[in-house]
């Protein structure tokens, strides 16, 4: 006969830093994100469980004199209850996202990409790379993968290893993830070279169709 199916969806208000959740029959409820004062988090920049009842974001924080490094931010924020169950200092970045897709099928690994730095910037920490795409444990924040500006695998399919690029994700199921190389700070959309990282194996390749930004998948 079917099933009933009980839905929900959230509604962000960026300039509070609240999120309303409305049900199917009309039914409301807001809670706070948590996030200190004059923090951003913008609707791409979040990613669910599947449930709906954590949502995963980064945040980066610049220094209010200055300085073309802001400290980065992992946040894991359990909605109802209102309270965090992960912040992890991620250190200094230009840069930081989740995206819509950072969780993995059971929610407990979370993908975060950073771009760390520009090129020729006199105040800027080099001595990360200047860009990471990491997975963590979603319930200990520990590193379990990464790959960077300088993983053999990237330099080898000439993914940029000297200008800034901020990976989107697309996928991250079955122990593989597909994201997009996205210039940093260029604005607008676009399509880009598309890469599916395999973490069993610790392969890259290249793959087709995913490359625009402004396309989801279900």
């Amino acid at each position: 006969q079917g099933l009933a199916v009980r839905w929900s969806a959230y509604l962000l208000s960026s300039q509070t830093g609240t999120l309303v959740r409305v049900f199917q029959d009309g039914a409301q409820s807001t809670y706070s994100l948590g996030l200190p004062e004059n923090t951003y988090v913008g609707g791409y920049d979040l990613a669910f469980t599947g449930s709906g009842d954590r949502a995963g974001f980064c945040t980066v924080k610049f220094p209010d004199a200055g300085g073309s490094q802001g400290a980065t931010t992992l946040y894991i924020r359990d909605i109802e209850p209102q309270t965090t169950s992960l912040q992890l200092d991620l250190g200094k970045a230009i840069g930081c996202r989740t995206g819509h897709h950072a969780f993995n099928a059971d929610d407990s690994q979370l993908v975060v990409a950073r771009v760390n730095y520009s090129p020729g910037d006199p105040g800027a920490d080099t001595s990360a790379p200047i860009w990471q795409l990491s997975v963590l444990d979603a319930a200990s924040g520990t590193t379990v993968k990464e790959i960077n500006a300088q993983t053999p695998a990237t330099l080898n399919l000439g993914i940029p290893s000297d200008q800034p690029m901020l990976p989107y994700v697309q996928y991250f199921a079955n122990n593989d993830i597909i994201f997009v190389a996205v210039p940093y700070g260029i604005g607008g959309g676009g399509e880009f070279p598309a890469y599916i990282w395999h973490l069993d194996s610790g392969d890259i390749a290249t793959i087709e169709h995913w490359g625009n930004i402004g396309v989801d998948a279900l």
